[in-house]
């Protein structure tokens, strides 16, 4: 796990991409420790119609993406697009890696953190709904399945 000793004196822009970083490197810990208690996931477009998750649900979900992903690596753009503000940052990144299936996944998405005393209290990833769908179409829809899932409080 990452050492985050001074989290609260922390820019928003070091705290989104350190759980990026988490996230692509699939370490759990260090993304509970970046996450508020009171962190909200939600993936855009609405017309997905994924569901918001906790904390514990995006937790959860998580862990289980191999079931959509073989790999999946996600890369700031470079040069770096980046707008942040005094409480949040949004970051275009890249997403590539292979389904679960063998096929190749690229996309770009735009990631809004939104952030208070050094932890993101909301994340909101903004895809291109043509690539998202085809990964969660994959494997009989197990993408779907993933992301509809009901996790228990």
């Amino acid at each position: 796990m990452a050492d985050f000793p001074s989290l609260a004196a922390q820019s928003p822009i070091d705290v989104g991409i350190a759980l990026l970083d988490a996230i692509t490197a699939n370490d759990a810990k260090s993304m509970e420790v970046l996450m508020d208690d009171d962190f909200i996931w939600r993936l855009c477009p609405t017309a997905l119609g994924v569901r918001e998750k906790n904390k514990r649900q995006y937790l959860l979900q998580s862990a289980e993406l191999s079931r959509i992903f073989a790999s999946l690596e996600v890369h700031l753009r470079t040069p770096i697009n980046i707008v942040q503000s005094e409480k949040a940052v949004a970051v275009q990144v890249l997403c590539e890696g292979e389904l679960a299936t063998g096929a190749p996944h690229h996309a770009e998405c735009v990631m809004i953190f939104e952030c208070r005393d050094g932890r993101v209290t909301r994340m909101t990833e903004f895809h291109d709904s043509e690539a998202i769908r085809k990964a969660l179409d994959a494997g009989d829809g197990a993408g779907w399945k993933l992301l509809d899932k009901e996790w228990e409080e």
